[in-house]
């Protein structure tokens, strides 16, 4: 279950950060908003 958990993390950012950093003008606006939900997602994963 641990190595399925581990493969998904490194599998959804895939998936989540082209849409995220798409949506901003700059590269370091979009990366910058990526950490953000990173952060978020973790946070709310803690609670």
């Amino acid at each position: 279950m641990l190595y399925a958990i581990m493969n998904l993390g490194g599998f959804l950012p895939g998936i989540i950060a082209p849409p995220i950093r798409q949506a901003y003008a700059s590269d370091q606006e979009g990366i910058l908003a990526v950490m953000w939900v990173y952060v978020g997602l973790t946070v709310q994963e803690s609670l």
